[in-house]
């Protein structure tokens, strides 16, 4: 973490500024560990390998999801370093945001919910301000290894109490995230005040007015899947990565070390979340609206099963 940081950073608690209250590790001008403090309520949160920790106490819903994505993330960064696939991901992105690559000189931007950090590290090479990635989970620590560019900074934070200044991005995206957000609609409410006036907030989410007969067989088994305790999970997990051991080197003709990983990461991200919430595009559309934004795009995936939105404050 570089001191500029406390720029954006904000008490989760009370919404104020932040201070460095103790360093106990720099290198290259970052503070490794140490240690930052409300000037108001005097609440303290880590600085953590790089990371400041802003997530407080987390409910079993929240903790599984952040146990599953920990390992799927793992499997993610093995993706981000074939270049095709980071191009791909960062072209389908902008291409949503409806905005280019030179648009983004000068802007601060925001990745809410950026797992691993590779999409906000990429988007930081179009000359940005400021590039802000934000993540529940621990493996955000891992980004922070892999990026130490000067306008790129990661936080381990909670979007339902986001640790962020009010009115400070330029762009914000949520990729496939909210359906696994506890309160949704107050996720949106909190991401929505981060925007500037002119700025755009893009965001995924699930249908909830999709017939796909897959997602009527998943969700009730998610029901009583993720009720089950973690020891009993991981159990789960194996057998599930057996069968689609099984399933995957038949169907491909060929055995790949990363099947067994995959089939884990797998039943983890359809079962292991804590929560799972599909969404009206009409109601969503009265998010944007309640909250001042304008020019809003509501458009369905291929298949009417995923939901992309998109709106300028």
């Amino acid at each position: 973490m570089r001191k500029d940081a406390l720029d954006f950073l904000r008490c989760p608690k009370c919404g104020r500024e932040l201070s460095i209250k103790t360093i106990f590790q720099t290198k290259d001008k970052e503070i490794i560990s140490g240690t930052l403090i409300c000037i108001s309520c005097g609440s303290t949160y880590p600085i953590k390998s790089g990371v400041p920790d802003m997530v407080q106490e987390m409910d079993r819903g929240v903790a599984l999801t952040e146990r599953s994505y920990n390992i799927a993330h793992v499997l993610e960064e093995k993706k981000w370093k074939c270049r095709d696939y980071i191009k791909r991901r960062v072209k389908t992105l902008l291409d949503h945001l409806e905005i280019s690559p030179e648009d983004l000189k000068g802007k601060k931007i925001l990745d809410a919910g950026c797992g691993g950090g590779q999409l906000a590290c990429k988007l930081s090479s179009f000359n940005c301000d400021v590039v802000v990635g934000i993540d529940i989970c621990r493996i955000i620590t891992r980004a922070f290894d892999n990026c130490r560019r000067k306008s790129v900074h990661y936080v381990r934070g909670d979007i339902m109490n986001i640790p962020i200044r009010e009115k400070y991005f330029d762009v914000i995206y949520c990729l496939d995230v909210f359906p696994i957000l506890p309160n949704p609609e107050k996720a949106f409410d909190n991401l929505s005040r981060l925007i500037r006036e002119g700025g755009v907030l893009f965001i995924t989410f699930i249908n909830s007015n999709s017939d796909i007969l897959f997602w009527k067989i998943m969700y009730p088994t998610w029901r009583i899947l993720s009720r089950l305790p973690l020891s009993i999970q991981d159990v789960l997990s194996y057998l599930f990565a057996v069968c689609f051991v099984l399933v995957s080197s038949f169907k491909r003709r060929k055995f790949s070390k990363n099947f067994f990983n995959e089939g884990r990461v797998l039943y983890y991200d359809m079962f292991g979340q804590g929560y799972y919430y599909t969404e009206d595009p009409k109601e969503v559309r009265k998010w944007f609206i309640k909250n001042g934004f304008r020019k809003i795009e509501i458009k369905l995936g291929s298949a009417g099963f995923r939901a992309y939105a998109r709106g300028i404050k």
